[in-house]
């Protein structure tokens, strides 16, 4: 039922201690969880739905300041950090098996501190050269915010899990086309310790940051404001502490300048929301993923609920936790199936 000790490699990441329950019984039981949760949150969503009210209440705010050039930087920032993908590409994503554990624990704590590294400097450049605001950039300002975002993305966490994983499973069992990744690999052929802390942060810190920064916070903030643009509506509620105009003053006539909306006209609150910027933020997400197999599927749907939230809150934070609690959960099932194998 369980691997003998003396059958892993010196060091291996052994849970053969767990004696009350086999590797099965503990996916059933993880999976009995937050299937519960998940119906548990999906119940008072839709009690909440049924008043008419949105899933995550609208904050109003003003369109990010960046535009096309901003996201060039950071996207070509971004090509820099997952140079080693650009690699497999061209290698027919047969990425190249590190020579050593130590050559493979080197280059995964290079690759994930050179991500963070650039995610983190172009955060500061915005920020440093004025020309986005911690609201802008959608970083809470104090610390009741950041504690409501918290919660905000684990509840979204619990919501999300059980459709994503859902629709994978029918990728694996209907399809038999399984998800695949250099880092599952190496957990799979050597769960070692430092293998586990190693993945764990690629994985769980900033592989979360890194893509939610990118995709939701710069890539999707900047297609919104195009549709501001496009359908000539600009927010500039007096939130940011830089905005001194009249919030009621939020319609942008042909010469540039705000004038008051027309009486007939909705205010920006009431104004619908396209589903274009989330959807083609949540392509590129899942493009992100293409050589590990079946996983850009469930990722695109994942990625929905990610745009969903950033889209409502114009806040980075639930997004990124949201990732991270997903992520985790991936790896606390890989780690059951490396017990049980």
């Amino acid at each position: 039922m369980i691997v003998q000790v003396d059958q892993r490699p010196p060091g291996a990441f052994d849970l053969s201690a767990i004696e009350f329950m086999n590797a099965d019984q503990l996916q059933i039981v993880l999976f009995s969880a937050v299937g519960f949760g998940c119906i548990v949150v999906w119940i008072r969503l839709w009690s909440h739905r049924q008043r008419t009210a949105p899933l995550v209440p609208w904050e109003p705010r003003r369109p990010v300041p960046w535009g096309p050039f901003g996201l060039a930087v950071a996207f070509l920032l971004s090509a820099l950090a997952a140079v080693d993908t650009w690699i497999c590409w061209w290698q027919g994503w047969q990425p190249p098996a590190p020579a050593s554990l130590d050559e493979f624990l080197w280059q995964t704590w290079t690759s994930s501190a050179v991500a963070l590294f650039l995610i983190i400097a172009t955060q500061i450049w915005l920020w440093g050269t004025r020309i986005a605001t911690a609201r802008d950039l959608g970083w809470g300002t104090n610390l009741e915010t950041w504690r409501h975002d918290i919660l905000l993305g684990l509840v979204a966490a619990i919501a999300a899990i059980g459709p994503v994983y859902a629709i994978q499973i029918a990728m694996v069992w209907g399809f038999h086309w399984p998800t695949s990744h250099h880092l599952i690999d190496q957990f799979l052929r050597e769960p070692r310790i430092s293998v586990v802390i190693t993945i764990s942060f690629s994985v769980i810190i900033q592989a979360p940051i890194f893509e939610e920064l990118l995709f939701r916070q710069l890539a999707q903030g900047w297609l919104e404001r195009i549709w501001d643009e496009l359908a000539g509506w600009n927010d500039r509620p007096d939130q940011s502490g830089d905005s001194t105009s009249d919030p009621a003053i939020s319609r942008i006539d042909a010469s540039g300048t705000f004038a008051e909306p027309d009486p007939p006209a909705p205010s920006h609150a009431e104004y619908p929301r396209p589903w274009w910027p989330i959807g083609i933020s949540s392509a590129l997400f899942a493009l992100a993923h293409v050589g590990q197999g079946a996983a850009p599927i469930p990722l695109f749907f994942l990625a929905l609920v990610l745009g969903y939230l950033y889209q409502q809150t114009h806040r980075i934070v639930p997004c990124i936790v949201l990732h991270m609690i997903f992520n985790a959960f991936s790896l606390i099932l890989l780690g059951v199936d490396a017990w049980g194998s």
